[in-house]
């Protein structure tokens, strides 16, 4: 059967948090011998006797799913039987079951994910109701394939799909509600019946009813109504002394509730029935369940579009200006204004780039709430928001990242909500072309060097990460097992899409991967039929196709490398120029095979990943031997003129050991580049006046300036004077004579940006710097950077680093790279040369001078405020063979907190204040934190950790008192602590953060609270465990449960790797007579390699720390009542149920409590014969 409309109807009481309403559902039969349809429903209460198809009750069979999360009657079950509860709960849990594609879902049906609900079409007998003589039968021709059911129910107790916020005793925020989604079916299905998956519904009609003011939803009637009723205010006190709750100003008491729902608003009235509720009808069309959500509460509704359009962009865009509309809780809207200002713009180009708005009346709503999981949910226009990423106009710290999340929202809308991946496998599809799209915008808001930095640095992060993984196309059926999947697919997708529109565009010289989106979404727009999924859905197959129309090239080599295939290609390339051909000579070779085979080190934030996959059998998908493909190498020659060869690397490069490439040389004097460099150094003495902006001026143009340039970057502190002042070297006589032998300046591997990869080279450190300094694009730059942070030390590399730094005509992108590279070149075998450029950098820019005080914050220009902000963490970093940070770089960083004027600055300190504390934390932690013995500190240590003590207190307390955004200061100075603590700086005080551990602080401050305990070893201590564990159950906010859970595994990551042991080579003990014994032997050289094993290995891991916690009774019983919390829905008791299963083993016994037999006795009554009694 197919669904042809829904209609859901719900009255939401806030107060009881419950919710009761019906749906109608039209339905198709497909098949003539179907007798019920199966739809999906849990947590309702269905009365099945008032269930009707076409106004006819028939038979119903439903058990509510999720009855099976309870423990049954009379079994009595602890930690060990966790698997018996796993398999309880099998039909909750999500599975990677064969699916039916999107685009055959019209020929051949829905495909509920459960099926709980059971309905026959018709009923056991035919009623036939008497027609009264001359009255006329229904009108219109009777289609006896069609059904209308309609299923009253009713929610009581809500685990998952509503969340109530603002409703419960001693949460004082604005009371709320909003539905909840996920990537698996299950939560739509929570709130009302339906078909709970990707299936398309021809026409939905969704109608709210709630209360009509805040005063009507917590029962707190105006002052004025006080004594209006006494019937009413009796009840009203009676609930307030029942629940608790807090008194309302009579402002807030007057603010209406309104409702944001997918689609478009169709009516509103009062409830006929109480004139205390209001009734909003919302339509919405050819969309699936898992896109229909709606958020109720005394939003604020927010312009975002006349104000951040101009009359001539109006006119441009004529009727297909989308119309952006951003609502909020009271006194949030001018945060919403300067969050979303973005927003009309990123629809606009969009609208001119792509495709216009693919949904009716051009309306785009985006609805801030509180207590949300993830930081955006894209349903059909409309998407819900976490308020977390709201801020405030002073603040410019997180704009970037949040104008990325709110764009990317909104790119959803066209590809994952309008175009639906048709399998679970073609999720990358979407994922990837959404963030595309982001990306894409992003350019033109911050600029083509922000735009390249960024996929330079992703591309980078990525070759890291990707090893064991599945591959994109494997990942899509793994996506339910956490969002740490989707993290991974949001990294990588966007990337491969990137490489292929690089390709796409260099082999027909079109608008790539664009033209191939446009082209998608105008056939979806103007397709005849508007009811056919396979109009709005895409598959790798066909998006394949489409790139190879449009580009003239073939692509299956490429989809089996990026999209079938796991890992990247880690290149080594080497160069050497043959003299007698007058040729350079490069080799590539491709090592990612090898390396995809060694051991990968463990990391505390992936330990839950690895449990899961290891758990549920996820197998790493195939590398390939040989990534193929055209690779670009640019010869940047004597004469100062690139040269570009085209090498495609092929199949056979494994059997050849490596791709070879021979590029013809076509400079014939070498003295050229002497001449050159003459000329260069006589300019330099003439002057030194530099154009600041010039690096900064974006082209926009993907493909840098080719042309001969003797124009350089890092040309700064050239002079003799500034050469002795600041301690710099020149290259020697050797590494000269060289350079002038060299027949070309550098070579620049991919200088189109196809691939993404992992480069290890033999070039010399003259060749990286010559690169560095002429080449203009700004991911040349960074492989610069990259290389010269990997290499070894040496005076040459730092004052080229320190140029770099100190040029303000490089991206802040490329001078923050520097500063953090100084600090590998601050050793006491050069007396600390980085550390000192470091310091007389940020003195020289931000300080007064010859002082360490800082001049007054101006962050108006942000590529210098970025920079300012990341060098005291670099030089918290240096320890140089010491136990501590050098004594000058720490009083630095001191002197910036004491001295920190931000009384003229626009901007707000808050951000900057949070990062020199963590720097000063930082500078504090000891070189070897895991040393048996920690040595005692001298005076002037003890002195200088009492005054930073002191400036950590005094932020924390200014933060209680004034209060910053999101209690930075609060989180900074806990932070703070628990490093010094953990150091063995400070005492370690487990008080001062568990007064922050209670549910009133702000969540912010709550975590970070209880990532101190964890990270201090106090995990398995009974009582922290125990307050842990019940706010991972019990907490109101689903998010703050989130993330404690998060935190509790990265505890139990500290215990598995051994970090909570005292482990050393040599151990030392006292006997009864006072003596030493020192031990040293096999065993201790052998639990060493043990603990190596248990950082390496996820099994060796796992055993560690079941052997640890297994018998640890407190945490089993813990648990165990976890489990039973009324709070949490079915991801989180999944979740608890595969953390037993990891840390305890199975028993197979328990104890079952049965009731004895009633005994009855017959007795016969003499008195009444024939009568028996009991």
């Amino acid at each position: 059967f197919v669904i042809l409309e829904q209609r859901v109807e719900l009255d939401l009481s806030f107060r009881a948090k419950q919710v009761k309403g019906s749906t109608t559902i039209k339905i198709f039969k497909l098949g003539d011998d179907l007798e019920y349809v199966t739809l999906d429903a849990r947590q309702c209460e269905i009365d099945k006797d008032a269930v009707t198809v076409n106004n006819q009750k028939v038979k119903v069979e439903y058990k509510d799913p999720y009855t099976l999360m309870e423990t049954p009657t009379g079994y009595t079950w602890g930690a060990h039987q966790h698997h018996l509860r796993t398999a309880r709960m099998k039909p909750l849990e999500p599975v990677m079951r064969a699916e039916l594609p999107l685009s055959g879902r019209d020929q051949k049906g829905c495909q509920p994910a459960v099926g709980s609900l059971r309905i026959w079409l018709r009923p056991d007998k035919i009623r036939l109701k008497p027609q009264t003589p001359g009255v006329s039968g229904p009108s219109g021709p009777l289609d006896l394939n069609m059904f209308e059911i309609t299923i009253p129910f009713r929610i009581t107790t809500l685990r998952d799909g509503l969340q109530f916020v603002g409703v419960e005793e001693g949460d004082d925020r604005y009371p709320h509600a909003f539905t909840r989604h996920s990537l698996e079916p299950g939560y739509v299905s929570s709130l009302f019946p339906c078909v709970d998956d990707r299936t398309r519904v021809l026409q939905w009609r969704v109608c709210l009813k709630f209360p009509r003011t805040v005063a009507d939803v917590l029962e707190q009637p105006l002052a004025s109504h006080a004594h209006g009723s006494i019937t009413v205010a009796s009840n009203a006190k009676k609930n307030s002394q029942k629940r608790g709750t807090y008194v309302l100003t009579e402002e807030d008491k007057l603010l209406d509730m309104t409702a944001v729902c997918s689609g478009t608003l169709v009516g509103e009235h009062d409830d006929v029935d109480d004139n205390r509720k209001k009734v909003m009808e919302f339509e919405a069309r050819f969309v699936g369940a898992q896109h229909i959500g709606f958020a109720v509460g005394p939003f604020e509704d927010v312009d975002l579009f006349s104000a951040y359009r101009s009359e001539e962009d109006e006119a441009k865009l004529a009727g297909n200006a989308v119309k952006i509309h951003g609502y909020c809780l009271p006194h949030r809207r001018e945060e919403v204004c300067n969050t979303c200002q973005p927003l009309a713009n990123a629809a606009d180009f969009f609208t001119l780039t792509f495709s216009k708005y693919p949904f009716d009346e051009n309306s785009y709503k985006i609805c801030f709430v509180d207590d949300m999981v993830d930081d955006t949910v894209p349903l059909q226009g409309f998407s819900l928001t976490s308020s977390r990423l709201l801020y405030p106009e002073d603040v410019i710290d997180t704009e970037i990242e949040v104008t990325r999340k709110l764009v990317h929202a909104f790119a959803s809308q066209y590809f994952g909500v309008y175009i639906s991946p048709n399998e679970r496998t073609d999720t990358w599809i979407v994922v990837g072309l959404a963030y595309y799209m982001t990306d894409l915008y992003l350019r033109k808001l911050a600029g083509n060097n922000y735009y390249r930095f960024e996929m330079r640095m992703l591309a980078e992060k990525l070759t890291e990460v990707d090893h064991g993984r599945p591959s994109l196309h494997d990942l899509g059926r793994y996506l339910h097992l956490g969002d740490f999947e989707m993290d991974f697919m949001a990294l990588k997708a966007p990337l491969v899409v990137f490489i292929l529109d690089r390709r796409l565009m260099k082999s027909s010289n079109s608008s790539g991967v664009t033209r191939v989106m446009s082209q998608r979404l105008r056939e979806s727009m103007t397709a005849e039929n508007q009811n056919v999924a396979a109009n709005f859905v895409v598959s790798s197959e066909q998006f394949r196709r489409q790139c190879e129309k449009k580009g003239r090239l073939r692509l299956e080599d490429f989809w089996d490398q990026w999209i079938f295939g796991a890992g990247c290609p880690r290149f080594h390339v080497t160069q050497r120029f043959n003299k007698k051909r007058l040729e350079v000579e490069v080799t590539v070779i491709q090592n990612q095979v090898k390396w995809s085979q060694e051991p990968r080190q463990l990391e505390k934030h992936d330990f839950w990943r690895d449990i899961v996959e290891e758990r549920h059998k996820v197998e790493a998908s195939e590398v390939p031997l040989t990534f193929t493909g055209p690779m670009t190498f640019r010869v940047h020659e004597a004469d100062g003129t690139p040269y570009e060869h085209c090498l495609e690397i092929k199949l056979d490069a494994a059997a050849t050991k490596g791709s070879r490439l021979s590029m013809p040389y076509n400079t014939k004097y070498k003295r050229i580049k002497r001449t050159r460099q003459n000329k260069r150094a006589k300019e330099q003495a003439k002057t030194t006046v530099r154009d600041p902006e010039r690096m900064d001026e974006d082209t926009h143009d993907d493909d840098d300036d080719q042309g001969h340039n003797l124009s350089m970057f890092g040309d700064v502190l050239v002079s003799d004077e500034d050469m002795t002042t600041w301690k710099l070297v020149d290259w020697d006589g050797d590494m000269q004579n060289q350079m002038d032998q060299e027949s070309y300046e550098w070579i620049r591997v991919d200088c189109d940006f196809e691939w993404i990869f992992d480069l290890q080279t033999n070039f010399k450190v003259y060749m990286t710097v010559a690169q560095l300094q002429q080449d203009r694009d700004i991911a040349g730059q960074v492989e610069s950077m990259l290389t010269l942070t990997r290499n070894a030390p040496s005076n040459i590399q730092t004052t080229m680093l320190l140029r770099t730094l100190y040029d303000n005509r490089y991206y802040y992108g490329i001078r923050t790279m520097a500063a953090n590279a100084l600090t590998r070149h601050a050793e006491p075998a050069n007396n600390f040369r980085g550390m000192h450029h470091l310091m007389r950098v940020f003195k020289k820019f931000f300080c007064f001078p010859d002082t360490t005080t800082p001049r007054p914050n101006d962050f108006s220009n942000k590529k210098e405020y970025y920079v300012q902000e990341v060098i005291p963490m670099a030089l918290a970093k240096i320890r140089g063979g010491q136990a501590f940070c050098p004594k000058e770089a720490r009083r630095l960083i001191l002197d910036q907190l004491v001295f920190n004027n931000n009384e003229e600055n626009p901007y707000s300190d808050q951000v900057y204040v949070a990062k020199l504390l963590e720097a000063l934390a930082t500078s504090l932690i000891r070189a070897n934190t895991n040393s048996p013995n920690q040595a005692a500190l001298d005076p002037e240590m003890r002195s200088f950790v009492e005054q930073a003590v002191e400036q950590i207190q005094r932020y924390e307390n200014m933060d209680e008192w004034i209060g910053t955004h999101d209690n930075i200061w609060v989180v900074a100075a806990l932070d703070a602590k628990m490093k010094l603590m953990k150091s063995g700086v400070i005492p370690t005080d487990p008080k001062c953060f568990a007064q922050y551990t209670l549910p009133q602080n702000n969540y912010t401050v709550q975590l970070k609270a209880f990532e101190a305990m964890i990270e201090l070893g106090y995990l398995l201590r009974p009582a922290v465990m125990r307050l842990l564990i019940a706010e991972i159950s019990t907490n109101r906010s689903p998010y703050v449960r989130d993330r404690l859970f998060k935190l509790f595994t990265r505890g139990l990551a500290a215990i598995a790797f051994g970090e909570m042991e005292n482990d050393g080579l040599i151990t030392m003990e006292e006997d009864d007579d006072g003596d030493l014994i020192v031990e040293q032997s096999d065993d201790v050289i052998k639990r060493r390699q043990e603990q190596i094993a248990r950082q390496k290995d996820i099994t060796t891991a796992i055993k560690a720390l079941k052997d640890v916690v297994e018998d640890d009774e407190d945490l089993q019983r813990e648990l165990w009542k976890a489990l039973d919390s009324p709070v949490i829905g079915v991801a989180e008791k999944r979740n608890l149920l595969e953390l037993c299963a990891t840390l305890f083993s199975e028993e197979h016994e328990m104890l079952v409590t049965m009731k004895y037999p009633a005994r009855w006795t017959v007795l016969k009554a003499s008195h009444k014969p024939g009568r028996v009694s009991f």
